[in-house]
């Protein structure tokens, strides 16, 4: 992503909506910023160096790697002693699995997001499907 992408040079003033187009679907998608990214982007921005948010240190003027971004996640994790394979993909299947549990994000919404042909393909995307299985059993109360 670029400032551009969330500060608008004329008006002074960040963009409350972003636009992205997912490569897999070529779909355009309207993503409102939550405040607390406003926040961190206000933070970062009078600290900029070049167009993108996510600045390589190595290549002047251009966006962090793949592979730097793994890193940096990588590198999270182990500070925070967390045990398991987690990558870049991990933050993007953690934000549905938590919106499914809170029961506060509609599954059906969670499948547009995630541009999923079917309710099953999420469920099974987000493993839910047997979290719901272990309720079921352990829910029972037998007696």
């Amino acid at each position: 992503m670029q400032w551009s992408d969330v500060y608008d040079e004329e008006r002074q003033e960040f963009r409350t909506r972003i636009y992205v187009t997912e490569k897999k679907a070529k779909k355009e998608r309207e993503i409102p910023l939550h405040p607390h990214i406003l926040g961190a982007l206000r933070q970062c921005y009078p600290h900029r160096r070049g167009k993108y948010i996510f600045a390589s240190n190595r290549k002047e003027d251009k966006a962090i790697s793949r592979v730097q971004a793994w890193r940096i996640i990588h590198a999270a994790v182990v500070a925070l002693g967390i045990c398991g394979k987690i990558a870049c993909h991990s933050l993007r299947k953690t934000w549905g699995y938590h919106a499914w549990n809170s029961g506060k994000v509609s599954p059906v919404v969670i499948m547009e997001i995630y541009n999923h042909s079917s309710y099953e393909v999420t469920r099974r995307y987000l493993g839910v499907a047997q979290d719901d299985l272990d309720e079921a059993y352990l829910g029972m109360e037998l007696g």
